[in-house]
């Protein structure tokens, strides 16, 4: 496209002196057209000591690692993963354009890609596929055909927390989803959680009042406080993240209420350490999100290195922990 030889674009790929400005500048303009970028094959791509991953967790909040521990257990289950078996491991955590994603696996000669944070219609999934480059995603879109997954089943995760909060008499629940821009992005968690909310409160004809919260914790006891003085009878909420669950707490304090005696509190998802964290300690969906990154890197590695070749999808099963933060109801 450029009316050059081989080794002139090479000259120009390697800044070398020894080449006109004008005939330079042609080349770099059919490069960036074409998103062109350098990929050297290596041999023997299926010696595990050669393979290369790449990681991309597009972190919509950066504060987000450090108010909310899902991240850091995701890279930690898959860094000891790909560990075992001494694979190079790229990691990614900012959002990407398309250009962007492909350009990265060819610099760094990646041979597949593990994708965090996946929307209902994620883009990156049918960019991967039709560049047939590997990969496996660390929960779902809408429509999972021919997609290998990890990821927990977030209607039934709802349903346990939901279900638990009937047994004990509780029959104004409220529930504190993941933000309204997650919601809106088609982040599958918000979106499925809330789907199932709303089912059940249908299920159980109960008024669904609901809010959604970021990983901020002032943002979030806020809204909390908000939505509690809007609706004085709410005698429970489930929260969509231990985060969520802080900001509540606090704004049930500014009001003289407690926990559990006049709210109850539980997550839908949270790691036992977040759970025990609080105070009181938190009722609680275990979320094993180091398991979860763990079997995702083992599940492309296998695959990488032919020794699965099907589709996989593992829903891993929910695990209610019962703390201090959730009771019966106050008897009025």
């Amino acid at each position: 496209m450029a009316g050059v030889s081989v080794s002139t674009v090479s000259r120009v790929l390697n800044d070398r002196p020894d080449v006109a400005e004008g005939t330079r500048q042609r080349v770099k303009s059919v490069i960036a057209q074409l998103g062109y970028a350098p990929y050297v094959q290596t041999a023997d791509r299926a010696d595990r000591r050669t393979l290369a991953i790449t990681m991309h967790y597009p972190m919509y909040n950066p504060g987000a690692i450090v108010s909310d521990s899902h991240p850091t257990g995701f890279f930690g289950g898959i860094g000891q993963a790909v560990r075992e078996e001494n694979i190079h491991l790229h990691t990614i955590t900012t959002k990407l354009s398309a250009d962007e994603l492909l350009t990265a696996c060819r610099e760094q000669q990646i041979d597949g890609v593990i994708l965090l944070e996946i929307v209902q219609q994620d883009w990156r999934v049918d960019l991967l596929r039709e560049q047939g480059i590997p990969f496996v995603m660390v929960g779902q879109q809408a429509d999972n055909t021919g997609l290998s997954f990890v990821d927990v089943d977030h209607f039934v995760y709802m349903h346990r927390a939901f279900e638990y909060l009937i047994e004990l008499g509780h029959r104004e629940i409220a529930f504190l989803n993941y933000s309204d821009q997650k919601l809106q992005e088609g982040f599958n968690p918000a979106v499925q959680s809330l789907q199932a909310y709303t089912g059940l409160c249908r299920q159980h004809q109960i008024t669904p009042i609901h809010r959604g919260v970021s990983f901020d914790p002032q943002t979030t006891q806020h809204t909390a406080l908000s939505m509690l003085t809007d609706h004085p009878a709410i005698t429970a909420v489930i929260t969509a993240f231990s985060a969520g669950a802080s900001g509540c707490m606090q704004a049930l304090y500014q009001l003289n209420r407690r926990v559990p005696e006049d709210v109850s509190i539980i997550t839908t998802l949270a790691t036992n350490h977040e759970a025990d964290m609080l105070v009181p300690s938190l009722s609680a969906l275990n979320f094993p999100n180091y398991e979860m990154g763990y079997r995702a890197a083992r599940m492309l590695i296998d695959r990488l290195c032919g020794d699965q070749t099907g589709v996989e999808q593992i829903l891993f099963a929910p695990q209610l922990i019962v703390r201090q933060s959730t009771g019966s109801p106050r008897q009025q």
